[in-house]
């Protein structure tokens, strides 16, 4: 049957296992060994379902519908990751420059303490150029980071390069990724193929479940 993901559910296939990001709750769900009940659509919209169980399941879960149309969603496609900016010098960071970063990290702190990720993960609008300033940036926080009174996981080091990043945000993409046994999920920021705030040897072991 056809099925349609609610739009603050997003879905991938890590080997035989079905991941299902809520954005709106803040959770992931993990159904094993599901690679022949469900076939996900390349657009990450849709799926077809093999069983009319998890379709039951699915549906009383609140996390989408059965039928042949469903919510009007698109989803971002990041492209593969294939380099990484650890091989660029580190450049000098001022005390001004790394006072600052530490009032943006108070700030972003914040913000993710009391919002959903659907709403901190907001699309930024897209601007042209910039490509050599998003590296900087990204060089100069990677610098600075060690210093900031907040460290926090991956979500919160995503979420202050891309307030760092400002108007520059556009020109990249927050990406997700899952992998199962034991479970993990994982983020980064990339400008096109290029990761800016991890190693490439690290993300690759996660499958991307949502990019923004």
């Amino acid at each position: 049957m056809n099925w349609h993901w609610a739009p603050h559910v997003h879905a991938a296939m890590h080997g035989d296992d079905l991941v299902l990001l809520d954005a709106l709750r803040n959770d992931y769900v993990v159904l094993p060994q599901a690679k022949d009940l469900i076939r996900l659509e390349p657009s990450g919209v849709g799926a077809q379902l093999f069983d009319e169980d998890l379709a039951r399941e699915l549906t009383e879960a609140g996390l989408g519908v059965s039928g042949q149309s469903g919510p009007q969603v698109s989803r971002v496609q990041a492209p593969a990751a294939e380099a990484d900016l650890y091989d660029d010098p580190d450049p000098p960071v001022s005390t001004a420059a790394a006072a600052g970063l530490a009032l943006l990290s108070a700030r972003v702190s914040t913000h993710l303490r009391w919002s959903s990720l659907s709403r901190v993960i907001a699309r930024p609008a897209v601007i042209d150029g910039g490509e050599g300033e998003v590296r900087r940036k990204a060089i100069a926080l990677r610098v600075a980071l060690p210093w900031l009174p907040f460290q926090g996981e991956c979500l919160y080091r995503a979420a202050l390069l891309r307030a760092h990043l400002g108007d520059l945000a556009g020109r990249t993409h927050w990406v997700f990724g899952v992998s199962t046994w034991p479970f993990a999920a994982h983020c980064w920021v990339q400008l096109d193929g290029l990761v800016l705030n991890d190693r490439l040897q690290r993300v690759r072991r996660y499958t991307p479940i949502l990019a923004v």
